[in-house]
C-alpha cells in the first residue's frame, strides 16, 4: 500500500509541477537575447530600437509596450495553445536594486526575515517597498552569529510591463531575475 501511495503522490507532484522554461529571454538596454530549447537549442538576438526602453530602477522602463510586444512576437510567434509557454526573463540589471545587508541576528521564520529586510531597505530604496518584489539569499553566517544577505528588490511597476509584453505574446514568465 505504501508504494501505491508514493506512486500516486509522485504522479500528483509531476502533474502540478511547473515545467522548466523552454524559452529564456535576456532583455538588455539595446538588444533582446533569447534561447529556445525544443530538442536542440536555438539562440539569437534582436536589436531594441531607441525609445522602446529606458532602463532605470525608479521609473517605468517600458516606454513603448507595442514595439516590445512586436519584438517578442517576431522571435516567437504565438500559436494557439491551451497553456502559455513557460519562459524565464532576465531583466536589465539597472531595473532592480541589488545589495548586501549584514544582520547581527537572523530570524528563524521566513516572514520575519522578509519583514526585517524590508525594514532595513525603507531608508535606502527610492520607491514604495509595499509595491515591490523582493528576493534574497543568505550568503554567509559568521561565527558571532552575524549573517550577510544578498537582496534584490524591484518595483512591481517596473517588472509588470516587462512581464505583460511576454504574457501578451503567449508566455508565462515563471522565473524573473536580473543577470547579476
Amino acid at each position: 500500500m505504501g508504494s501505491v501511495r508514493s506512486s500516486i503522490a509522485g504522479w500528483f507532484r509531476k502533474l502540478l509541477a511547473e515545467p522548466p522554461p523552454s524559452w529564456i529571454f535576456e532583455i538588455g538596454a539595446t538588444a533582446l537575447h533569447f534561447a529556445h530549447h525544443n530538442g536542440s537549442w536555438r539562440l539569437g538576438s534582436v536589436p531594441i530600437e531607441p525609445g522602446v526602453l529606458r532602463v532605470n530602477p525608479v521609473e517605468d522602463n517600458v516606454q513603448d509596450p507595442d514595439r516590445l510586444l512586436a519584438l517578442v512576437q517576431g522571435i516567437a510567434p504565438d500559436r494557439p495553445r491551451a497553456r502559455p509557454r513557460p519562459a524565464a526573463l532576465i531583466l536589465p540589471d539597472y531595473s532592480a536594486r541589488v545589495m548586501v545587508l549584514e544582520f547581527d541576528e537572523w530570524p528563524r521564520k521566513p516572514q520575519d526575515r522578509e519583514s526585517l529586510i524590508r525594514f532595513r531597505l525603507r531608508k535606502s530604496i527610492p520607491f514604495d517597498l509595499d509595491l515591490a518584489q523582493l528576493s534574497y539569499v543568505v550568503q554567509e553566517r559568521r561565527p558571532a552569529g552575524a549573517v550577510e544577505v544578498v537582496v534584490a528588490v524591484a518595483a512591481i511597476a517596473i517588472v509588470g510591463p516587462y512581464e505583460a509584453a511576454f504574457r501578451q505574446a503567449g508566455f508565462h514568465p515563471g522565473h524573473v531575475t536580473t543577470s547579476m
